[in-house]
């Protein structure tokens, strides 16, 4: 499976860590980063972002 240059997942906060952490520990890649949706933007390829929103 090839991985994506850029993936961004956006979750509630309730569940942010449970998705980041589930993303590490399948080794998809080296860590994830949590951020706000101001962030976004300045995502680069390569790295795997969790935005977290208020739902």
């Amino acid at each position: 499976m090839s991985r994506a240059s850029e993936v961004v997942l956006v979750v509630s906060p309730r569940y942010a860590n449970d998705v980041a952490m589930g993303v590490e520990a399948a080794g998809m890649v080296p860590r994830v980063e949590r951020l706000g949706l101001e962030a976004l933007a300045q995502c680069r390829d390569g790295d795997v972002r969790v935005a977290v929103v208020d739902a």
